[in-house]
């Protein structure tokens, strides 16, 4: 979408404001095991694990939906500046994707609450100048809207992987199935974007699969028990195989498991320039080379939520990622997820842990490492596509 002259020097302005805003952390790699951090000013110890990791995001994502802390029966969540320190100071190597995020979250739905501004303080951000550029930007846009923007206020954060454009639409409350979509850019070749889009690698990129082998090519032996296949390359083509996933969510925030097998189909195309693909409705042809997913339920093996046997009836998706004529590569991804008792596709805990889900698709097209000099070359991200707030056809906000 192309930004009005009007939208266009709103936008030069708060860039101009985000001069000195935010300074970022050196983080190292975080290995395999777990690491212990002392939190400055609590004397409290905290492991930085992927179940930390997931507590923390779904404890940001509960109160930046309420943020003056009347959670609705079902929802638990650690305190808000527990949360933030977590996020600013874990050392593993998607750390300042999520640290990111969560400075969007909470500026994006809720920078007018005062325990939200603290913990943004917490976050290295300065909520008087992210004020600043959404005051410039003008009134009318929406709680996803003002995210998108304030996220990309803050990509210097994201380390080697700057992302741009994240466009996160989460679940709908009360709605008979739970359903994103997420849109995004980030500065990598397809070939890696690709990679880590790669179903196999689920287990690799996602703190809700790790650790490792818990995503794979598989088949069902007599037993009904998985039997690993042959891996194929990553970001390959893959003809219609099955694929093992197991999905665990187990800490403050969350209750749930499941194991499932998975029918997934990968391939290649060039769709042609301004193209619609009904698969990937965000994300029109560009003429390039792009990779296309889909995946369906096939059987479910198991599952629990909140301590009770529960499994999926529905758990597909679709995705596209393609080369950006200017750079990059975009991405859309959409995900449904629907249980087998109709209840708890209702509940706030599953609402909260899928949009998260969804939120960290920019952590896993991050998650490979550039594999050629030019992937490692980060293009300027366009000032318009799949996220971009377009000023001229926002709705005022409620």
């Amino acid at each position: 979408m192309a930004w009005s002259s009007r939208t266009r020097s709103r936008a030069a302005l708060a860039t101009a404001l985000l001069i000195g805003g935010f300074a970022a952390c050196h983080r190292d790699q975080l290995s395999s095991a777990p690491t212990t951090s002392t939190q400055p000013g609590t004397g409290h110890h905290a492991e930085f694990t992927n179940g930390g990791r997931i507590e923390a995001m779904l404890s940001v994502h509960a109160w930046a939906t309420w943020p003056d802390g009347n959670f609705p029966p079902g929802i638990s969540v650690i305190p808000l500046e527990e949360a933030s320190v977590f996020l600013r100071d874990d050392p593993d190597r998607l750390a300042p994707s999520r640290h990111r995020r969560a400075i969007g979250k909470l500026a994006g739905y809720a920078i007018g609450n005062e325990a939200i501004r603290r913990a943004l303080v917490v976050l290295q951000a300065d909520p008087p100048t992210i004020e600043a550029a959404l005051g410039a930007l003008g009134p009318h846009l929406t709680p996803m809207q003002r995210e998108t923007f304030v996220n990309d206020m803050f990509a210097n954060v994201s380390g080697s992987c700057p992302w741009h454009q994240l466009k996160v639409t989460p679940p709908i409350p009360g709605a008979p199935q739970i359903t994103t979509q997420v849109t995004i850019w980030v500065p990598r070749m397809l070939a890696d974007a690709a990679s880590a889009f790669d179903p196999q690698r689920w287990d690799e990129c996602s703190k809700f699969f790790s650790p490792p082998e818990r995503t794979f090519l598989a088949h069902l032996d007599s037993n009904n028990q998985p039997v690993a296949d042959p891996a194929l390359p990553a970001g390959s083509a893959i003809p219609g195989r099955h694929l093992y996933e197991s999905f665990t969510c187990n800490q403050t925030g969350c209750s749930a498991t499941f194991q499932n097998m998975l029918n997934i189909t990968s391939w290649y195309s060039t769709p042609a320039a301004g193209s619609t693909d009904p698969r990937c409705p965000d994300l029109p042809g560009a003429g390039t080379s792009r990779y296309n997913l889909t995946y369906s339920l096939d059987e479910a093996l198991g599952g629990e939520v909140l301590g009770v046997p529960n499994t999926v009836s529905i758990d597909g998706g679709e995705g596209c990622a393609q080369t950006d004529p200017t750079g990059g590569t975009q991405a859309f991804v959409s995900k449904t997820i629907e249980f087998t008792n109709p209840v708890t596709n209702g509940i706030n805990q599953a609402i909260l842990t899928f949009a998260e889900v969804a939120g960290e698709f920019a952590d896993l097209l991050c998650c490979v490492e550039a594999t050629s000099e030019s992937s490692t070359t980060l293009p300027t991200p366009p000032a318009s596509g799949p996220g971009s707030p377009n000023l001229t056809d926002v709705e005022p906000v409620n």
